[in-house]
């Protein structure tokens, strides 16, 4: 099960984000919001980007500690640059040793995350990684909708990890 975890948060996610599901889950928001006193309308439709972001931040790229562990010139890094690039990505600091862009941008976001070192300001994501003695190794900036696209890319690949294996 827990090799499944990542595959599962993934598409538990779109179901969730699916907007035929938004409309189903309106009397259940509505019940939370009565039962703890909340004005009517309050939670929206009951969907926060941030939490599902954060949710499979979780899931894809902390939890599956063995499969990130793989070396920087494994396939997965090629195949998600294929498709992902990180030119979305602003860059503050970068004093990391590692060279290709996607390897380095996923080891600094996975510690970032781990370490609780993020933020959501309007429609960015910030992360920023630091060594043992709190000095910042690594910071940076994007677009909610580019991180929601890197975790769709990794995420189809969870998702499709099995079937491609197979194959």
């Amino acid at each position: 099960m827990n090799k499944q975890i990542p595959k599962i948060a993934y598409i538990e996610t779109q179901i969730l984000c699916n907007p035929d599901t938004r409309g189903i889950l309106a009397p259940a928001v509505r019940a939370v919001e009565k039962k703890y006193g909340l004005e009517d309308g309050s939670l929206g439709d009951g969907i926060f980007l941030q939490t599902r972001i954060i949710t499979l931040l979780y899931s894809l790229i902390l939890f599956p500690k063995e499969f990130w562990s793989l070396g920087k010139d494994n396939d997965i890094y090629r195949k998600i640059n294929d498709v992902w690039s990180t030119d979305s990505v602003s860059i503050i600091t970068d004093k990391s040793h590692w060279e290709d862009p996607i390897y380095k941008f996923i080891h600094h976001l996975r510690n970032s995350i781990a370490h609780v070192n993020f933020s959501f300001r309007d429609n960015e994501f910030e992360f920023w990684d630091q060594n043992k003695k709190n000095v910042e190794k690594y910071r940076a900036i994007l677009s909610t909708a580019s991180i929601q696209k890197f975790l769709e890319v990794v995420g189809s690949m969870f998702a499709n990890f099995e079937k491609q294996n197979k194959a």
